[in-house]
C-alpha cells in the first residue's frame, strides 16, 4: 500500500497456509515471508520469498553451515523481439511459464503460443527477455517448443544496459526440449538475456528462464 494507506493490494493468495513476518528486500523488489501448511503440520514454517508485483515465488533454502548464495529461477516478465510472425505469435508470448507448467502437461513437439519471427527462413532474428529481479546470473534456459535447435548467441544484458555474450555456437536441442545454457557466476548483475536465433523453418521459443542469485 502507499504510506497514506490506500493502494491496498494483495501479494499471496495461497489457500490452507499459514503466512506471516512479511519483510521487505533491500530493493523492495521481493516480499519474503513466513510459510506454514497447515495440511502438513510437521513440515514446519519455511522462508518463501516472492517477486512483487511478478508474483512468482520461489522458497528459501535452509542455511547449512557452508551457505552457498541463494539462486532463484525466474521466468521473463517482458519481451521485446526483431519480428513476429502475427501478434498471436508476439515476443509477449515468451514471458511466464512455458506450456508444461501453465497445464501440468508434457508438449508434444508443434506449434504452440510462443513467440515465431515473421520469416521462417534462415534469416537471423532475435529475442530479448527482461526480468523483474536482477540477478548475478548462473544459467539461461530457453523453451523450443517447436522446429528446436535454431539459436546460436545468448547474450546477457546488465544493469547499466551493457550486453555481454556468454555463449555462440551450434544448438542440438531436440524437439520440444530446452537449451540449457550454464556458466561461471558474473561478477555484474543481469536483468535481461538477448537471444539470437536462425532456423529453416518457424522457430519458436515458448518461455526463457535466468537463474542466478540475487546476493
Amino acid at each position: 500500500m502507499q504510506v497514506d494507506g490506500t493502494g491496498l493490494k494483495q501479494v499471496t493468495t495461497t489457500q490452507n497456509v499459514d503466512e506471516d513476518r512479511p519483510s521487505w528486500s533491500p530493493n523492495g523488489k521481493e516480499l519474503a515471508y513466513g510459510r506454514n501448511d497447515d495440511a502438513d503440520p510437521a513440515s514446519g514454517w519455511d522462508v518463501y520469498a516472492i517477486g512483487v508485483p511478478s508474483s512468482q515465488t520461489a522458497i528459501v533454502p535452509t542455511p547449512t553451515a557452508d551457505p552457498t548464495p541463494l539462486t532463484q529461477q525466474q521466468f521473463a516478465t517482458t519481451a521485446t523481439a526483431s519480428s513476429e510472425f502475427t501478434s498471436y505469435y508476439g515476443p509477449a508470448q515468451a514471458t511466464g511459464a512455458p506450456y508444461e507448467e501453465r497445464y501440468g502437461a508434457a508438449q508434444i513437439c508443434g506449434d504452440t503460443t510462443a513467440w515465431s519471427p515473421s520469416t521462417g527462413g534462415l534469416d537471423p532474428e532475435w529475442l530479448e527477455a527482461q526480468f523483474t529481479l536482477p540477478v548475478f546470473a548462473t544459467g539461461v534456459t530457453v523453451y523450443e517448443p517447436y522446429n528446436s535447435g535454431f539459436v546460436y548467441q545468448v547474450d546477457l544484458i546488465d544493469t547499466d544496459g551493457n550486453y555481454h555474450t556468454v555463449w555462440t555456437g551450434t544448438d542440438s536441442t531436440s524437439c520440444p526440449g530446452k537449451f540449457a545454457l550454464t556458466f561461471d557466476r558474473t561478477d555484474y548483475k543481469v536483468r535481461g538475456v538477448k537471444i539470437y536465433t536462425k532456423g529453416a523453418d518457424f522457430e519458436e521459443i515458448d518461455a526463457v528462464m535466468l537463474t542466478g542469485g540475487a546476493a
